[in-house]
C-alpha cells in the first residue's frame, strides 16, 4: 500500500507542475488571442456576419425581375435596359402582385399556426382536419402563384428582343459563374 500512495501523491506532482509550468505561457498567448479577435473584426469591418444579413436573400425580396422557370434578375441588370413607362408599368405590377402574394401567405400562416396554437392550449386536435385545411391552402396559393407568374410573363413579353436578350445573358453569365463555383468546390 505504501507504493500506491508514493505513485499517486507522484503523480499529482507531476500534473500540478505542468500546470504550472503552461500557466505562463497560456497567459502569454491570451492576448495575442484577444489581439488576434478585434484584428478579425477590424479586418472584416461590413462583412462581419451580423452586418450584411444575407441569408434572408433567399426569399428572394429584393429581386427587381423574375423571369418564370428562370429565376431572379437584379436590380442593376434591370436599370440597364432603359424600359419604357409601359413596361416599367408592367414590371411594377408583377412586382406589387408578388409583394401581395408574399404578404398574404405570411398572414396565412400566421393564422393557421395561432388556430393550431389554440386547439393545443385546449387539447384538441384534430389531424385530419388539419391536413384538409392544408392542402386547401396549397392549392389557394398554387393558383396565385400561376396569377403572378403571368404577371412577370405579360412584363417580359412587354420587353423588346435587344432587352431580353440582355436579360438572357445575364442569366447565362450567372449560370457560368455558378458553374464554375460547383466546380472549384467539387474539385477539393
Amino acid at each position: 500500500m505504501p507504493g500506491k500512495k508514493s505513485r499517486l501523491a507522484y503523480s499529482l506532482a507531476t500534473v500540478a507542475a505542468m500546470i504550472a509550468l503552461q500557466a505562463p505561457l497560456a497567459a502569454a498567448a491570451e492576448p495575442n488571442n484577444a489581439e488576434t479577435q478585434v484584428d478579425r473584426i477590424e479586418r472584416t469591418g461590413k462583412y462581419d456576419r451580423h452586418e450584411h444579413q444575407r441569408h434572408a436573400r433567399s426569399q428572394q425580396r429584393d429581386i427587381a425581375f423574375m423571369i418564370p422557370g428562370y429565376g431572379p434578375v437584379g436590380k442593376k441588370t434591370l436599370d440597364s435596359l432603359k424600359l419604357t413607362d409601359s413596361q416599367q408599368q408592367k414590371v411594377n405590377a408583377a412586382q406589387a402582385e408578388q409583394q401581395a402574394l408574399r404578404a398574404a401567405h405570411k398572414s396565412t400562416m400566421k393564422s393557421n399556426m395561432q388556430a393550431r396554437f389554440a386547439q393545443l392550449e385546449e387539447g384538441r386536435i384534430d389531424p385530419r382536419a388539419a391536413l384538409q385545411a392544408m392542402q386547401a391552402t396549397q392549392q389557394e396559393m398554387s393558383q396565385h402563384r400561376l396569377d403572378v407568374a403571368e404577371k412577370w410573363l405579360q412584363a417580359w413579353e412587354a420587353l423588346d428582343a435587344d432587352q431580353q436578350k440582355v436579360l438572357t445573358q445575364a442569366l447565362a453569365d450567372r449560370h457560368e459563374h455558378r458553374k464554375d463555383k460547383m466546380q472549384r468546390h467539387s474539385a477539393s
